[in-house]
């Protein structure tokens, strides 16, 4: 399946950690890592904020849905759209 689309727009600035949180860390998680790399310290506190810990992280990166990379000193944090999660 392939669509086009008339603009892209590139999100290269720091996104910060005010990410909001709907009561469902995993899929909200998901959810913003689909649109744009997290930034591992924004991670940590917004995992905090939403009432997770790096656990939550830990087993989406275990199981595949979420994948980490590095850029310029800085892990960041992705959801993997290539692949289906291991359960």
């Amino acid at each position: 399946m392939s669509h086009s689309v008339e603009r892209v727009d590139l999100l290269t600035g720091y996104e910060g950690s005010s990410f909001a949180c709907s009561g469902d860390p995993e899929k909200d998680l998901l959810a913003m890592a689909s649109v744009h790399p997290i930034r591992e310290d924004g991670l940590r506190f917004w995992l905090h904020n939403a009432g997770a810990d790096w656990s939550l992280a830990a087993k989406l990166l275990h199981n595949g849905s979420l994948v980490a990379i590095e850029y310029e000193g800085r892990k960041f944090f992705l959801r993997n759209l290539h692949t289906s999660p291991r359960q």
